[in-house]
């Protein structure tokens, strides 16, 4: 690819990441408002359900209007997800600079832990020493992806190991879970923009995006998975140069 072409393919990524964020922004204020009503609506349908003196034609109405609007709660949190993940990816790398990998993983727990709690224990088998090149924001984001994946591959009273370790000329940081692993058939594909195994609730991009964001910052990520015993997702990203002023 000539000079030419690697500046209207730059130039083109950057206007699709510009449009991304334009169209999360967009979508962010409207679900926020649906999310509330539907919520709101919920709370209130569930509370009539239990009255007194329902005739049994009205009783089966309401549940039939609570599964229509819990299954609207689940598509906006679909929704949400993905606007996230858009946001992440394409918002500017402001700061790359030292960044601590046990401090991210450490973030990015407080920010999953509502969903970690009641899925598994978490083990932490961390290098403090270790810092990497990169944006820390973005790498955070990776983490957190990768710790709500390893949630979702739990069913209950599972495990998630992380570790952060030296590689060479790479920090790197491990997120290891028990669950139900990911067929051999299916393993080649969990990269590729908008393929999911999770069916209705996964949006396809979040390991699409985490390896374009560690291939971003010159780093790798590689996976390992066995049906049945769980899963294991490593990132290595470069060490900060010693000889950089």
């Amino acid at each position: 690819m000539g000079k030419d072409q690697n500046i209207e393919a730059y130039s083109r990524m950057i206007s699709v990441g510009l449009l991304a964020a334009g169209v999360a922004h967009e979508i962010s204020n409207p679900t926020a408002f649906v999310k509330s009503n539907t919520a709101y609506l919920l709370r209130n349908i569930q509370t009539l359900k239990s009255a007194e003196n329902l005739t049994e034609e009205q009783s089966d109405i309401l549940m039939e209007v609570l599964d229509i609007l819990q299954e609207n709660a689940d598509g906006m949190a679909r929704i949400e997800r993905l606007v996230r993940e858009l946001k992440a990816y394409s918002r500017p790398s402001e700061v790359i600079g030292p960044v601590s990998l046990e401090k991210v993983l450490e973030s990015a727990i407080v920010l999953t832990w509502n969903r970690l709690k009641y899925k598994a224990k978490v083990s932490r088998d961390f290098d403090s020493s270790i810092s990497v090149r990169a944006d820390y924001g973005k790498i955070e984001e990776v983490a957190i992806n990768l710790l709500n994946n390893a949630a979702d591959a739990i069913s209950s009273k599972g495990k998630i190991e992380l570790r952060v370790y030296k590689k060479g000329r790479f920090g790197c940081f491990d997120v290891k879970d028990n669950g139900s692993g990911i067929p051999p058939d299916k393993q080649k594909k969990v990269f590729d923009a908008f393929y999911t195994t999770k069916g209705d609730s996964g949006t396809g991009l979040g390991l699409y995006l985490c390896q374009k964001i560690v291939s971003a910052s010159g780093g790798t990520m590689e996976m390992q998975s066995t049906p049945g015993q769980g899963t294991c997702f490593s990132i290595c990203i470069p060490l900060p140069d010693p000889n950089a002023e």
